[in-house]
Parts: structure tokens; C-alpha cells; sequence
């Protein structure tokens, strides 16, 4: 469950699909706080995911398209990657861009 840190600032939090691939996705919240990024799944979902990680250890953020929806891929330094469809991504990516995250 989501609980923001002392020292820590929530600065969007915006219903996405964790995209796993093309027949499997997961409708959650994607949170971004000005230290991590949280993906945390609906309760209504038979497959239950939680992804957090140091806004940090970004490598880099992608946009990426797939049929009628569009989206962002994080890498991290460890090559993990995560995809992410949304509604409005540019949205996300300024936020993104203002924490100094490496955005291409």
C-alpha cells in the first residue's frame, strides 16, 4: 500500500495500464513522488502488481506506441524496463523532466 515517506512529495498520480504484453495488462495507479515512482494495481484485478523504484535509478524514459493507445517505457539502470499506457503521457514526461529524469 502507497504511504509517502517523511521527507517525501507526491507530485501526480494518474490511472495507467501496466502493460505486459499484448493480451496481459493491469489498470493501476502510477504514482510519482519527487523520489520514486510507485505502479500499484486496482484491488478489482485478479493479477495484483506493485513496481516501486528510486526516481534515481531511471536510466531513461521512452515514449512508445502501441495499436490506438500510446505510452512510456522506463528503463532502469539495471535494464528493467517498464511499460506504462496512458491517456496523456506528456503530462508525465514534463514531470519527469523536472526531476532531472533522463527523458529521450
Amino acid at each position: 500500500m502507497f504511504e509517502l515517506k517523511d521527507d517525501e512529495t507526491l507530485l501526480i498520480s494518474y490511472q495507467v495500464y501496466y502493460y505486459i504484453n499484448p493480451k496481459e495488462q493491469v489498470i493501476g495507479d502510477l504514482r510519482l513522488t519527487n523520489q520514486r515512482t510507485i505502479f500499484e494495481s486496482k484491488k478489482i484485478n485478479l493479477q495484483q502488481e506493485y513496481i516501486e523504484f528510486l526516481n534515481s535509478d531511471i536510466l531513461k524514459v521512452e515514449k512508445f506506441n502501441q495499436t490506438m493507445s500510446k505510452g512510456l517505457k522506463i528503463t532502469l539502470n539495471k535494464e528493467q524496463e517498464y511499460k506504462f499506457k496512458m491517456i496523456d503521457r506528456e503530462k508525465i514526461i514534463e514531470i519527469y523532466i523536472n526531476a532531472k529524469v533522463n527523458v529521450v
